[in-house]
Order: structure tokens, then C-alpha cells, then sequence
């Protein structure tokens, strides 16, 4: 564990401890219990999440033990991961002051450069420029505590494409699905693609609901029957 001289020694010990815990809650009470020092205790925390980064090459994981628990903006609790992209990575969370579970996306790595936000922001400026009925709607965005960016999408619950595919097999609803698929995201990806953007959707885990197509044409999608798509992915 990373130690700040610059800290109390007891309020080290104590953000020490909370951090490698993950208790998140505790960590904000203690920097408002000591905010005279609330920015050598995130400083300590951003030191300790670098050093998991710098010991592992899945830096999605690394996310996910630093967002899981966590309260984000006094408003989002993060739950759990739905799914990552090349590039990106969903979570579910619960809008605590709404009272509803919301989709949550950031950037996979936990400190990412200049060039990744500003594609990031070029990403989130094209959805909210979007309107059509199969594009999810973004509620929020904004920065967790060490500068990551994120939006705040819809969450659309459903079973997966392959646990469809596997219920009905032998009935071949393949090429169905493919041609459905195919007319509704070429249809989203003109709406949801401004000059510049260039939107590109993962094949995986597509998840089956119910009503018509929705959908955020930017990598990874959630659908359900009649085909309800949300897509949680990349655009370059």
C-alpha cells in the first residue's frame, strides 16, 4: 500500500485500510470528516488504484473493483458490469435520487488520456444530437472523482440472443433475426451518425426484451422480442 507522509499517520492507516476494503461509503465520510485533507486522501487512493493498474493487464477489471460499491456523484450507485467494448464498459447502477436502475458507461481504462475523452465526448455530443425511437435516451453525464468520463444511458433488461437462439433451435430463426437486425440498425446508425462519426456495433450479447427496436448504435447491444436493441459500445 502506497503511504502519504504528508498525511496523519491514524488518517493514513485509517484511508488505507477503506481503500483496500473498497469501502467506498466509509472513504467519503472520512474525507468529510478530514477535509483538510480530503485531497491527499484521494491522492493516496488514485496511488493504490495505479499500482492494481500497473499489476495487471485488464485494466476492466481494475475498473470494476474501483466503480462497483461506489456512489458516483452523490448520485449513481454502480452495481455491477454488463458488459466492455474495445474501449468502453457499461455498468448497471441505481439513479439514487430517481429511484431508478440506469445503464452507466465510461471509458475502460481508469485514467485514460486526452485523446480517448475527447472521443469519448465526441461519442456522447452525437447521441444527444439523436433523435429516433430506436435510440436509447441519455439521461446525465459527467467525471467520476479521478476525471473519468461517463453518460448515463437507459437500461434495458433482457435474455440474451444466444439463450434465445439456443431455446428455439432447430426452428431456425437465424436468418430472421439477422435480416431484422441488420434493417433496424442500418436505419439507427444513419439517424445516430453525424457527419464525422463513424459508429461501428459489436456482435455480442444481444438481449431480448420486448416492443420495437431501441437502440444506441455505438457497440455493444441489449434487444428484446419484437426487437427491443440497446447498444452499449464504441464509435471512432
Amino acid at each position: 500500500m502506497v503511504k502519504d507522509n504528508a498525511l496523519d499517520p491514524e488518517v493514513s492507516a485509517e484511508a488505507g485500510r477503506r481503500i483496500e476494503e473498497h469501502d467506498f461509503d466509509a472513504l467519503d465520510v472520512l474525507c468529510v470528516k478530514h477535509r483538510e485533507s480530503a485531497a491527499q486522501i484521494r491522492a493516496l487512493e488514485e496511488a493504490y488504484w495505479s499500482e492494481r493498474l500497473d499489476a495487471t493487464v485488464d485494466a476492466s477489471h481494475v475498473l470494476s473493483e474501483m466503480l462497483i460499491g461506489r456512489l458516483v456523484v452523490n448520485r449513481y450507485r454502480i452495481r455491477r458490469c454488463l458488459g466492455e467494448g474495445s474501449s468502453g464498459v457499461v455498468f448497471e447502477a441505481l439513479d439514487v435520487r430517481l429511484g431508478r436502475p440506469v445503464a452507466f458507461k465510461v471509458l475502460k481504462h481508469p485514467f485514460p488520456g486526452r485523446s480517448d475523452c475527447d472521443r469519448f465526448l465526441k461519442e456522447t455530443r452525437a447521441l444527444v444530437k439523436s433523435h429516433h425511437r430506436g435510440i436509447a435516451t441519455i439521461y446525465d453525464v459527467g467525471s467520476t472523482l479521478f476525471g473519468l468520463p461517463f453518460y448515463v444511458l437507459d437500461l434495458v433488461e433482457g435474455e440474451t440472443l444466444a439463450a434465445v437462439l439456443e431455446r428455439v433451435k432447430g426452428r431456425r430463426p437465424e436468418m430472421l433475426l439477422r435480416r431484422h437486425l441488420r434493417a433496424n440498425a442500418a436505419e439507427e446508425n444513419s439517424a445516430a451518425a453525424p457527419p464525422g462519426v463513424f459508429s461501428r456495433a459489436s456482435r455480442s450479447k444481444l438481449n431480448f426484451t420486448s416492443d420495437d427496436v431501441s437502440s444506441c448504435p455505438f457497440g455493444k447491444v441489449r434487444c428484446s422480442f419484437r426487437l427491443h436493441v440497446y447498444v452499449v459500445g464504441e464509435s471512432n
